[in-house]
């Protein structure tokens, strides 16, 4: 007499992309912050195929960020409620699959902002003064919706700060010297999203 073979547990097939603000050079992973919005898709693998769910009621839910459910519904968009350098927990419930309830949980990390400084190089020429602001993983969705303000040793500069781009050769100072940079990166739509960068260089006259 054979036994039945036991019957395999399907896989959940889970992708996630956040739409936090990135430079367009940027090719790792891109992480929320709290409030950034998340598309979240999911597939179920049964054996070898991907198995047919657009019948069955597919519920979602994350702590007080999301509570959807649907016939089909194998997409979601959500904002981030955890704190930055936490965790968010999505949990995908698939009800009557093969006569029983199958559910799975997503874990996707949330990111505090950052702030870059970067050294610009005009016409290759090394020792450039320019420099550039550049924030990651900011949920304000466009730069024109960030301020930069630019201090050198601390001091707000005498020309207009708030912009991506800084050049330090008509600020003044002594030649040779060594200066600290720092900007500070704040989201206008959300004044307790912000970032900080301080730079030591040695300035070129």
């Amino acid at each position: 007499m054979q036994r039945a073979s036991a019957q395999t547990a399907p896989e959940f097939l889970v992708s996630w992309r956040a739409h936090s603000l990135v430079p367009a050079s940027y090719a790792g992973k891109i992480f929320p912050t709290k409030n950034s919005p998340i598309d979240v898709g999911v597939d179920i693998v049964d054996g070898t195929a991907i198995a047919d769910i657009s019948g069955k009621e597919i519920i979602w839910s994350s702590d007080n960020a999301l509570d959807e459910s649907g016939i089909g519904k194998k997409n979601v968009q959500f904002k981030a409620s955890a704190t930055p350098g936490t965790d968010q927990i999505i949990r995908i419930t698939v009800k009557n699959y093969k006569g029983r309830d199958v559910e799975t949980v997503v874990v996707i990390p949330v990111a505090a902002p950052e702030a870059v400084i970067e050294q610009q190089n005009p016409q290759g020429r090394i020792g450039s003064n320019a420099f550039r602001a550049v924030p990651y993983f900011f949920s304000a969705g466009s730069v024109q919706n960030l301020n930069f303000e630019w201090r050198v040793d601390n001091r707000p500069l005498e020309a207009k700060s708030d912009a991506i781009d800084l050049d330090l050769s008509s600020q003044g100072g002594t030649s040779d010297a060594l200066i600290n940079l720092s900007v500070f990166i704040n989201n206008l739509l959300n004044p307790l999203e912000f970032a900080k960068r301080l730079l030591s260089i040695q300035v070129k006259k």
